[in-house]
This record gives C-alpha cells, sequence and structure tokens, in this order.
C-alpha cells in the first residue's frame, strides 16, 4: 500500500516494481506462454460484462497450466530413480 505523502513518482515505481516482481514469479512457475495466456484471459476477463468473469477467465488457464507442470514433472524422474 502506498503512504500519503509519497510521490507520485515513487508510488508509480513502487506499482511497476511489484507488478515486474509478480509477472516474474509467474513466468518462473509456468513458462512464458502460460503467463501470457494468463494476462491475455485477464484482459478479455474485463471486457465480459459477467461479475467475476476476469478471476474465472484466469482461473480456467491457471488450472491447465498446473495440470500440464504436474504432468511434465512427472515424466522428467530420473532414470535411476525407478531401480
Amino acid at each position: 500500500m502506498v503512504k500519503a505523502g509519497v510521490s507520485p513518482r515513487k508510488a508509480w515505481a513502487r506499482g511497476v516494481a511489484w507488478a515486474t516482481k509478480g509477472y516474474q514469479q509467474l513466468k518462473r512457475r509456468y513458462g512464458p506462454r502460460y503467463t501470457s495466456a494468463m494476462l491475455g484471459a485477464a484482459f478479455v476477463g474485463l471486457f465480459l460484462p459477467v461479475p467475476g468473469s476476469t478471476l474465472l477467465c484466469v482461473a480456467v488457464v491457471v488450472a491447465i497450466a498446473e495440470v500440464h507442470r504436474a504432468i511434465s514433472r512427472s515424466c522428467t524422474t530420473p532414470p535411476d530413480a525407478h531401480s
């Protein structure tokens, strides 16, 4: 939260830093394609006239990304793990 008395430039810089950090965390967890899909879904959801549509759109992409992540991790077990 931005404190009262903080210059608009500092507030903007903090907001940009916060958004960049969040984007990098998503990108590290899901990869660049799913991150872009999440941002696209959020953008599309903003313009739907249904309450909660942004969250619903992003939730669908996150669910697919989590399933893909779980499957890809289970397929990349080391060869000596089965011995």
